[in-house]
């Protein structure tokens, strides 16, 4: 089995303030139709059903496995009523997978054609895995793929993550024998991918004994990968703010996503 944890990207910027009168705006223009689920349905997405051994047996969306979860959102049960069903500020998302057992497995992938419009892909998850404490490989799991079109892995670092049920992992969650991830957003530059076509596969999996169940909340957009600069002449503060799901550390030695200059001089590096 292949454990990856390191969603995130270090990206260390140069801010040139040489464009002094651009703006954030209020929300990002989503680039990929739906990925987000906003038309409340699964228009532009791919389904998958099967078992644990095979989550692509068929080819279609199966009633209760893939399910459209639209506001105003509940809090899930098996999380101890912690976990909100929803991503922060949104209407809608998919539940992939559910709480029924018999070792099923279910797959939702979204196809991007990566441009200078798209290039920066952006999605949400959240997951909940019943801990039957069964070997490792028959665990109830979880997993994010990005691939091109042939199926294979674009970066098996950044692109690949894997995670099975068990105690201790970092930033999650217990409630009585299930564990839970809160909301993460994770950020892919798809940058050297222009041109093509890249999946994203998520694929959800019950314990290979049919007695346990996992199954994983998420949505998605796209954008295209710029900073955004808060700054009109005479202002004593500019804002300089990086795209979300990335670790950062600016010049100025500053870790978060925003970054604030004082005192800002046209033309500063």
């Amino acid at each position: 089995m292949r454990h990856s944890y390191m969603f995130k990207a270090t990206w260390i910027f140069l801010i040139i303030f040489s464009i002094i009168f651009t703006h954030a705006k209020a929300q990002i223009e989503n680039t990929c139709p739906n990925s987000d689920f906003s038309l409340g349905d699964f228009t532009d997405w791919d389904a998958y059903y099967g078992h644990f051994n095979n989550p692509a047996e068929t080819h279609g969306f199966a009633t209760g496995r893939h399910t459209i979860i639209s506001a105003p959102g509940t809090y899930d049960f098996y999380t101890c009523n912690e976990l909100f069903t929803l991503p922060p500020g949104e209407s809608h998302c998919a539940r992939l997978g559910n709480h029924e057992v018999g070792s099923e497995a279910e797959q939702l992938r979204y196809s991007i054609s990566v441009t200078r419009e798209t290039n920066l892909f952006i999605y949400k998850y959240a997951v909940v895995l019943e801990n039957p404490n069964h070997a490792p490989e028959d665990q109830p799991s979880f997993t994010i793929e990005v691939t091109d079109n042939s199926g294979t892995l674009i970066d098996p670092v950044c692109g690949y993550y894997y995670v099975y049920a068990h105690q201790g992992l970092p930033s999650w969650h217990a409630c009585d024998s299930y564990i839970w991830k809160d909301w993460t957003t994770v950020g892919i530059d798809l940058t050297p991918y222009i041109g093509q076509t890249i999946s994203i596969v998520f694929t959800t999996r019950d314990c290979n004994e049919y007695g346990h169940f996992g199954y994983a909340y998420i949505s998605a957009y796209c954008s295209n990968l710029k900073i955004i600069y808060g700054f009109c002449p005479n202002d004593t503060v500019a804002t300089v703010t990086a795209p979300p799901g990335f670790s950062y550390r600016w010049g100025n030695g500053d870790t978060l996503r925003t970054t604030t200059i004082h005192n800002p001089v046209y033309g500063m590096v």
